[in-house]
């Protein structure tokens, strides 16, 4: 049986991948609109790949509707 290694995005990449601020990532943390992130130690937040990729599958069908 095949592992799956889970992959997670630090913020930085986040506001690359989405072209968008930390800022606004946080924002929308803080309101409710974009997955918690989590600590991995050393005071290193990281959000999941499969968080993130729900919230966009999320964004696509609100768009669909």
């Amino acid at each position: 049986m095949e592992k799956i290694i889970p992959k997670f995005y630090r913020v930085s990449q986040l506001v690359e991948m989405l072209n968008v601020s930390k800022s606004s990532i946080y924002l929308w943390v803080s309101q409710g609109k974009f997955p918690k992130s989590f600590k991995i130690g050393g005071g290193t937040s990281v959000w999941s790949d499969q968080d993130i990729s729900k919230w966009l599958d999320s964004l696509n069908k609100s768009d669909e509707g």
